[in-house]
């Protein structure tokens, strides 16, 4: 009681393996020394719990670093793998937690780079926008960082492990640099703009951030897709939105769907059965 341990999930609904994966078979599946049947398999989840005194579970993380982001699970070492790859990396922490006070967790990569150059503020846009690059062309689109933080020391324990908790607290309070605007070049440029800051609550971004760059996941970009079918009578598709995700981009999208004839709904009207219809069972 109390002690944090591992969940392990059997009876009659667990598989008997992963699919031509068998030492990742040997690993998580184990046998079963409170199955009276022979043959009966635990699966380790590794999922950390305890109990608490009223018999309820508590959870406590992890033992690997895979999370779960909106139904996707996700294995950070992957999204550590693949921003390593850049030459600009000296080394990569990926973690998920939540923008500001809202409870939205998403993605965020801690970078610290190999060198520092001595004009860093071009620097740091050309290797921000070439990690996004790096993160759209190998990774889904649930599992790209939505923010990127340079760090120039690792928080660590006493212990020298990596203190998590402190890059959490810095993900939470870390406020982007001030940017350039752009004034809008419509009216429905302003208006997209301003969704982007509702939907996403966010302040001033550049023009050149896309929607899911600044945070957005494909739940928002429903939202936003229903807030433009409202706003200008145009069908866009959240399809729409991942191809073309800044606001400059929806702006033309919309203006030019507006010159086009939009399709008028026709209400269903209700057909008569024909007497030698065949009746389906």
């Amino acid at each position: 009681m109390g002690v944090v341990g591992e969940i392990y999930i059997g009876g009659p609904g667990v598989a008997i393996g992963y699919w031509q994966r068998p030492e990742l078979t040997a690993a998580r599946f184990v046998d079963d020394p409170f199955c009276s049947r022979d043959g009966g398999r635990l699966f380790r989840t590794g999922d950390l719990a305890r109990y608490r005194s009223d018999g309820a579970l508590i959870f406590e993380g992890r033992r690997d670093r895979q999370v779960k982001v909106r139904g996707h699970r996700i294995e950070l070492g992957e999204i550590e793998a693949v921003l390593s790859e850049h030459p600009v990396v000296g080394l990569c922490l990926a973690l998920v937690a939540p923008r500001g006070d809202l409870d939205d967790p998403s993605v965020v990569a801690f970078v610290k780079l190999a060198a520092r150059p001595t004009n860093m503020g071009s620097y740091h846009d050309k290797w921000m926008h070439e990690l996004r690059h790096l993160a759209e062309a190998q990774l889904p689109q649930y599992m790209r960082p939505t923010r990127y933080i340079q760090i120039e020391h690792v928080p660590v324990h006493p212990n020298g492990k990596t203190n998590y908790a402190a890059l959490q607290r810095l993900a939470t309070e870390f406020t982007p640099e001030p940017v350039q605007l752009v004034p809008p070049s419509s009216i429905t440029h302003e208006n997209i703009r301003a969704m982007f800051k509702s939907i996403l609550n966010i302040g001033e971004f550049a023009d050149t951030d896309g929607f899911f760059e600044l945070g957005g996941h494909s739940l928002l970009a429903t939202q936003l897709a229903a807030r433009l079918k409202v706003q200008f009578s145009v069908t866009i598709a959240v399809r729409d939105i991942f191809d073309q995700p800044t606001v400059a981009q929806l702006a033309a999208l919309v203006q030019g769907r507006s010159q086009a004839p939009q399709p008028v709904d026709v209400p269903l009207q209700r057909a008569e059965r024909p007497s030698n219809a065949e009746r389906i069972v």
